[in-house]
């Protein structure tokens, strides 16, 4: 089994208006440097900002849980999800409240998988970063957006 010794994932989420037309995505990155995995979705009409965020991570957290269960997958000692919402990053490192009960949903289903990668041995870290670092999950939330509304 390959180790890779570092996994990078950029996550974001967006909303045309607020509540308006959202879409999410998220970067799959070895080492911050190969990406392997993209992907963008449109998630409705009528979602925050906030949620969409948080279904960035989420959906992002299902793919690497669901790529760990593959025979013969690489392994990683460690995995940094990068988003640009402060709030999303704050909540689920449990440094402040969940209020929303929309949110909350979410950030429980997050918890979860977060539990479940730790489980495999995973460490898991998530980290807030500037919107200038987080460009290529913005652009892939836009392309969802464009594809969806055009």
């Amino acid at each position: 089994m390959n180790t890779v010794r570092r996994l990078i994932v950029y996550t974001d989420g967006a909303s045309r208006s607020n509540p308006g037309h959202a879409a999410c995505g998220y970067l799959v990155m070895e080492d911050d440097k190969r990406p392997f995995k993209m992907h963008s979705e449109y998630l409705g009409p009528s979602v925050t900002n906030n949620v969409a965020e948080y279904y960035g991570i989420e959906r992002a957290l299902a793919f690497l849980i669901e790529f760990t269960n593959v025979p013969n997958s690489p392994a990683w000692e460690s995995i940094t999800i990068r988003s640009d919402s402060q709030l999303a990053v704050e909540q689920l490192n449990r440094r402040w409240k969940v209020r929303d009960r929309e949110l909350k949903a979410i950030w429980t289903e997050c918890q979860e998988r977060l539990r479940t990668l730790q489980s495999r041995g995973c460490t898991v870290s998530l980290e807030f970063v500037r919107r200038e670092y987080n460009r290529q999950a913005d652009q892939l939330c836009n392309q969802a957006l464009d594809a969806a509304l055009h």
